[in-house]
Order: structure tokens, then C-alpha cells, then sequence
């Protein structure tokens, strides 16, 4: 999902929320991030650094453009001390070209300090679910090709979820369930072990242009014990085909020089680079923008997933 962070609005806590919080209302020295801090209906933008003891959110946010819960940017830093508790359930699409949720979003570094990236920590025991349940579909358009995004990493941008001794359950229902997103320089390091994982990890940025512009993207999580589990798929460029081209001219030359539906990116990047460093008219070759991108394609991204002790 290739967005900006712009916030829009209609983020609307739930009655359960309510009820749950005005227990953790008397527990005066705790300091809570919940509904309150959800002013004017828009999402929540962090400021600098901000740290809370514990965070209760239930949310029920339409489907629509650019729809965030949290977002950390220009090196903003956003933690957690001790139990996140995070429901976000969307059951109306708004009609309109673009579609998503998301929840924790970090994205960027600072401007004047690059070196300060921008980041979420959640760093207690975490549940957190985020669902997509339409039953009525807009009179135009497709919501279901969108992710409901959880966890979402971009552009220098760090999220940390858990620490040891924690438990991490965390699951997104919906068509396309987008549980880790970590794109073009985006960092998300798991430090639980007991993880309960629904949904999948995407680190296919859409934007072909950024591929050789950022630096390498990265998700790291180690599943121990035999109530830890991941069920979901991977989307990376690691793990993704060219299963149809429909340029003819292109797949044409494509085809050409050993091209096939169902390559990987790698393999595809192989047989560009080979044809053109062999060929004499490797300068003018290089004016085409396309092989220009796929000659320079490396593969940086690293998913690194343990499962241990039956996991």
C-alpha cells in the first residue's frame, strides 16, 4: 500500500470501549492512551516523544481513503510500557478510488536528524485485532483489493512489538489482511516469542520506482512453544511472480531473451541484466526506463522468521 500519511477522520470508539476504560478510570497512576486522546474525530497524530502506561482503543473506522488510527512521523516516537488492547472492526466501504485502514504507522526519520527514525513501541503483553466485514458493497468500485493494515513500517520508519516475557496475539480478518507491512526502509522487529499470528507480511512496495531508491526493508520475529503459531502468506518481492504481462511489445521482447509467465522478479532481473551487458546496444538499452529498473533491481529486503519448541 503506497500511501502518504494525510489524516482523515471517523475514527468512533465503541460502547464496549467505553465500559472497558471506565474500569481502568479509577487506576489513577496509570497513565492511559484511550478514546480521550481521539479529539475531533481524527486520527492520532504523535508528537515527539510521547510514552503512556498501557493503551485501550476500540475503533470502528470506515473503509476509506487513507484511513489511520496512529501515526509517527519526522522522528516521532510512540510507546507502550505495558498492555496494548487494540480492536479496530470496519463493516462500511465509502466509494472512492482508494481504500485501507491502518493502525500503528510509523513512516520517516526527522528532517533536520535523519539518523532520529520514526517509531512505534509497543512493548507489553499486545491483543490486537483488526477486521474487515462488509456486507453491502459501494455502487462502484472494488474495497476488497485494499489491506487492513496492523503493523505498517515505511521509509525509514521502526515499529517494535513486544519484548521477552511478553505475549503477542495478534490477528487481521479481511480480504486482503495485511498483519506486517515493512516497505522501502521500513523496520519491524518482533522481541515476543509467544506469538499468536493471523494475517499476512507484505513487503512488496507498489511503487516499482523506490525499489533501488531506499534502503532495505526488514521483519524479524522468532515463535517459541507449542501455543505460537503464524498462519498467513508473505508477500516480497522474494516471493513474488510475474504470473501475465499484458504489454504485448514488452512481452514480446521479454520473451525474447527467456522470459516466462510465472518468473520471479530475481530471475526476470537476471535475464535483462545478462541480455544487456552482452549486447552492443547496451548504452541506448538503458534509456528504456523499465530495463533500466529491472537491471538495477536488487533483492535488500530480509524476513527472518524462527518457529522453536514445537511453534
Amino acid at each position: 500500500m503506497n500511501r502518504d500519511h494525510n489524516i482523515v477522520s471517523i475514527w468512533t470508539p465503541t460502547a464496549i470501549c467505553l465500559a472497558v476504560l471506565s474500569v481502568f478510570s479509577t487506576q489513577t497512576v496509570a497513565e492511559v492512551f484511550d478514546a480521550d486522546k481521539l479529539t475531533g474525530g481524527k486520527a492520532y497524530n504523535v508528537q515527539d516523544e510521547e510514552s503512556y502506561d498501557s493503551l485501550y482503543i476500540e475503533v470502528a473506522p470506515k473503509i476509506e481513503w487513507e484511513q489511520y488510527f496512529l501515526s509517527a512521523s519526522n522522528g516521532a516516537d510512540f510507546s507502550i510500557e505495558g498492555t496494548t488492547y487494540f480492536r479496530s472492526l470496519s463493516d462500511y466501504a465509502v466509494n472512492t478510488d482508494n481504500y485501507g485502514t491502518y493502525a500503528f504507522y510509523a513512516v520517516g526519520q526527522n528532517e533536520e536528524d535523519p539518523t532520529k527514525k520514526s517509531s512505534v513501541n509497543l512493548l507489553g503483553d499486545i491483543d490486537a485485532i483488526v477486521v474487515h466485514d462488509v456486507e453491502e458493497m459501494p455502487p462502484e468500485g472494488d474495497y476488497h483489493y485494499v489491506g487492513a493494515n496492523l503493523f505498517y513500517a515505511r521509509d525509514g520508519g521502526v515499529i517494535t512489538i513486544g519484548q521477552e516475557g511478553t505475549t503477542t496475539r495478534a490477528w487481521v480478518i479481511a480480504d486482503v489482511p495485511d498483519l506486517i507491512s515493512a516497505k522501502i526502509g521500513g523496520t519491524v522487529k518482533v522481541e515476543s516469542v509467544r506469538n499468536q499470528f493471523v494475517g499476512s507480511i507484505d513487503m512488496a512496495e507498489t511503487n516499482v520506482g523506490l525499489w533501488n531508491l531506499k534502503d532495505p526493508s526488514s521483519v524479524t520475529a522468532t515463535f517459541k512453544g507449542n501455543d505460537s503459531y503464524w498462519y498467513g502468506d508473505e508477500h516480497s518481492f522474494m516471493n513474488f511472480s510475474i504470473n501475465n504481462i499484458t504489454d504485448s511489445k514488452i512481452k514480446g521482447l521479454l520473451e525474447g531473451i527467456g522470459y516466462r509467465d510465472g518468473m520471479g522478479i530475481s530471475e526476470i532481473a537476471e535475464i535483462v541484466k545478462n541480455y544487456i551487458d552482452t549486447s552492443a546496444n547496451k548504452e541506448e538499452l538503458l534509456k528504456n526506463d523499465l530495463f533500466l529498473l529491472i537491471y538495477n533491481f536488487t533483492q535488500k529486503d530480509t524476513l527472518t522468521l524462527t518457529f522453536e519448541d514445537v511453534a
